[in-house]
């Protein structure tokens, strides 16, 4: 009886290679999905921004977005803090606020393309007045015709 249980034995041995398939399919579907949910983490509001060439890109640790919409047809803007809509005296108050407890604040002012001058124009000297000295503009790069 114990020479038949020692041949079961080397009958059934190890295998020494692994078969990664069903690994390689797993890390690929999870790609996939990253590279379909990224770009809407982002933030709520959809804004065709304002293509220009140039500009340096400010880099502040934790900014602060001020988010300009206008619809056609319509007679006002609409302002948003960080995807809260607002109206001018309410992000006075916001920025104030947030100024005092972080000196350092840095602004970005996200403004639709189709936006009237004035309204970006009355966003930027509110934060100029709260006493914001870190603020741009969110661009996109301007398209290159190509000869």
């Amino acid at each position: 009886m114990a020479r038949q249980s020692r041949r079961r034995r080397g009958r059934f041995e190890a295998q020494v290679n692994m078969n990664l398939t069903s690994l390689i399919d797993v890390v690929f579907i999870l790609l996939i999905a990253f590279m379909i949910v990224a770009p809407a983490l982002k933030h709520g509001l959809d804004v065709d921004l304002a293509k220009v060439e140039g500009g340096e890109p400010l880099n502040p640790e934790r900014p602060v977005t001020v988010v300009i919409t206008h619809e056609p047809g319509e007679t006002e803007s609409r302002l948003y803090l960080e995807d809260d809509e607002l109206d001018l005296d309410d992000l006075r108050r916001r920025l104030e606020g947030q100024v005092n407890a972080n000196p350092g604040l840095s602004v970005l002012i996200e403004a639709e393309a189709i936006v009237p001058t004035e309204m970006t124009l009355r966003v930027l000297s509110l934060i100029m007045d709260v006493g914001v000295v870190n603020y741009g503009f969110v661009t996109e790069p301007a398209e290159q015709e190509t000869p």
